[in-house]
């Protein structure tokens, strides 16, 4: 999972934009939202009476963003807001379908007027117009996308744990816990959806920080505190002496430029955030379980992506926003945001996490890019590569959080920069491009990851380590002599379609094209073309 990591992270600004969410843009929608995120995380290992809920709770915000959306998409008057209102539409809709299908697998009935809970907020904005109308609808996004970011999260680690248990338990009636297969097929549900909610609260913050100078305010300012809390627990739990030096910078220049917002703030009277908001919190709650190089692998991954989002936020704003003060605050801070990026990217590069937390990211990312295939791709061997991607790769997770656990170690719940890249490249990758830009990427992640596991079967110290590469090995060469059968079938359909209209996509590779620093994208929308089918 090698994409050069500065390349990635220019891909993924290109295609999403950055932002945070505004803690004080709050209503009754957002308000049920907080609170099903707090019954969410209310119990380490859950219950079938708890997955059910999250699975319903799950439904309910989805019917409700694309109740919210439809409206949006008659009413909004910045094609931004009305592109991204589509996008929710037709994502919410296939994450839906996939809901669906997990809730009757697991028996469960879904509410029949899981729109209604958005009523308040749908009367509240057919009561707006114009910029007022787009200013209140996309708050209302970055709230709600905030908390279901927090809630994902959560909920990947207590399906983990639940599986974890769930093995150690087997032979014992377990009547109150979900089944196993219910478990893994979960697992796979939220690991292909965080990153999709991670890519929706990203573009709607950006958006949002457009269409109101003081929401750019805040959410900079939010930023900062995360930065800071993050930074503290760094100089708690590191190991390496770059990283404690990185997070003590960053305590000092966002305490720095966090001063310079608030005075800005205090003059355009505009209310500032006390806190991370909650995807932050879970943020750092996550990065606290890691231990040596594995937490400074995470932390440095945190903040080359934080900072590339600030690169880009700050840079739209001082060309684009719509106020003069604003925009030179934006300017001013661009570059310490640079600086604090390429040392994030340089520091992030020296790091070499543990094989089980690499193998675990590196699965966590192969399910993600293969529930897209199974969206996008109209090829039969890519999607039956895909399928077997997502069903061994489920495996091979599973086994790793056993020996992780039995290790005293933690795994990690979200992708790495360059796993984050590739996902938004393959999200917007058209049709005609897709199978190529897919299975390019799995045969070159996969030659390193066989190079990888022989070396830790071969060479490693660590027993756990050892272990999971000996298992993983020979399922790895598998997988890549099928991902190159797969691609030269893919190349010679696009060959064979070049010939017979004369033109050729061209695009069999994956990654970024030449940039080598993040760069914002002016005018360019920060939603990909969404996908149109869940499998």
């Amino acid at each position: 999972m090698k994409t050069p990591l500065a390349l990635a992270v220019a891909a993924l600004l290109a295609a999403c934009g950055g932002g945070n969410p505004d803690q004080s843009a709050g209503d009754s929608h957002s308000m049920q939202l907080a609170q099903s995120a707090v019954m969410r995380q209310t119990a380490s290992t859950p219950s079938a009476t708890a997955l059910n809920d999250f699975i319903a709770s799950a439904w309910r915000d989805g019917e409700s963003e694309i109740r919210l959306a439809q409206l949006a998409v008659q009413r909004a008057t910045s094609n931004e807001v009305q592109g991204f209102a589509q996008r929710m539409i037709t994502d919410h809709t296939l994450v839906d379908q996939r809901l669906q299908q997990l809730a009757q697998q697991l028996g469960v009935t879904l509410p029949a007027d899981a729109a209604a809970s958005a009523d308040a907020t749908f009367a509240q904005l057919s009561s707006l117009s114009g910029n007022e109308f787009d200013r209140a609808y996309m708050a209302d996004n970055v709230t709600t996308h905030d908390r279901d970011v927090a809630a994902f999260r959560t909920q990947a680690l207590q399906i983990q744990e639940a599986l974890v248990a769930q093995q150690g338990q087997q032979g014992t009636a377990q009547t109150s816990q979900p089944s196993s297969q219910a478990l893994t097929a979960a697992a796979a549900l939220v690991d292909a959806v965080l990153p999709l909610l991670q890519l929706h609260l990203t573009a709607a913050g950006e958006i949002q920080n457009l269409l109101d100078p003081n929401a750019f305010l805040a959410n900079a300012y939010q930023d900062g505190l995360a930065e800071i809390a993050l930074a503290q627990l760094a100089q708690q739990n590191a190991t390496s002496t770059d990283v404690r030096s990185f997070a003590q910078r960053m305590i000092d220049d966002h305490t720095r430029v966090n001063n310079q917002l608030r005075a800005l703030a205090e003059a355009k009277a505009a209310t500032l955030p006390t806190a991370p908001s909650a995807a932050q919190q879970a943020a750092r709650d996550d990065l606290a379980r890691f231990t040596g190089t594995d937490f400074d692998r995470a932390y440095m991954d945190m903040n080359v992506v934080a900072h590339a989002k600030d690169i880009f936020a700050a840079r739209r704003q001082s060309q684009n926003g719509t106020d003069t003060a604003v925009r030179a605050a934006a300017l001013a801070a661009l570059p310490t945001f640079i600086e604090h990026f390429f040392q994030a990217l340089t520091t992030d590069r020296s790091l070499t996490p543990s094989f089980l937390y690499s193998a675990a990211q590196d699965g966590k990312a192969e399910i993600a890019f293969s529930t897209l295939a199974l969206v996008k791709s109209q090829n039969a061997s890519v999607q039956s590569f895909a399928q077997r991607m997502i069903t061994d790769h489920g495996a091979a997770n599973l086994q790793a959080a056993q020996l992780a656990q039995q290790a005293g170690k933690a795994l990690p719940t979200e992708l790495s920069p360059q796993q984050q890249a590739v996902y938004i490249e393959l999200y917007a990758a058209s049709a005609s491009s897709f199978d190529g830009r897919y299975m390019s990427y799995n045969v070159q992640a996969h030659r390193q990851d066989v190079l990888d596991a022989t070396t830790q079967s071969q060479q490693s110290a660590d027993a756990p380590s050892r272990t999971l590469a000996t298992a993983l090995l020979p399922v790895l060469q598998q997988h890549l002599a099928l991902a190159e059968q797969v691609q030269m079938t893919v190349q010679q359909a696009s060959s064979q379609s070049g010939s017979a209209t004369g033109t050729s996509n061209g695009n069999t590779g994956t990654g970024a094209s030449g940039t080598t620093a993040p760069s914002g994208a002016g005018s360019a929308s920060v939603m990909p073309a969404p996908v149109t089918s869940m499998p």
